[in-house]
C-alpha cells in the first residue's frame, strides 16, 4: 500500500521545463485541440520535456509552421498517433533537419 502511495505522489509532482520547453508545451497545447481525446496539463508538459529530449535540435518556428500546417490541412493529422504527428511531421516537413538519426532516443 505504502509503495502505491509513493508512485501515485511521484506521479504528483509537477516537471520543471526550461524556456524551450515552455514554448514547447505552449505548441504541443495546440496539437492537443486537434485530437479528440486531450491529454491534462501534466501530460503535455511531459510530452514538451520528452520532445525536448528527443528532439534537441528543435527550433520552435519549425515547430510552429509544422502546427499550422495540421490545422490547415498542407499536413497529415492522424488522430491515432495525436502527439507523435509531430515527429512524423517535423521528418516529412523538414527532411534531412530532423532524420530520424538525429532524434535522441
Amino acid at each position: 500500500m505504502e509503495n502505491n502511495n509513493l508512485q501515485l505522489n511521484n506521479l504528483n509532482q509537477s516537471i520543471e521545463l526550461s524556456d524551450k520547453g515552455i514554448s514547447i508545451a505552449q505548441q504541443v497545447y495546440h496539437v492537443n485541440q486537434l485530437s479528440p481525446f486531450r491529454l491534462h496539463d501534466s501530460q503535455i508538459d511531459e510530452w514538451a520535456q520528452s520532445i525536448e529530449e528527443i528532439v534537441p535540435n528543435l527550433e520552435i518556428d519549425d515547430l510552429k509552421f509544422l502546427i499550422r500546417c495540421f490545422k490547415t490541412g498542407e499536413e497529415h493529422y492522424d488522430n491515432k498517433l495525436g502527439i507523435q504527428n509531430i515527429f512524423t511531421g517535423l521528418r516529412n516537413r523538414f527532411g534531412r533537419k530532423y532524420m530520424k538519426t538525429q532524434m535522441v532516443y
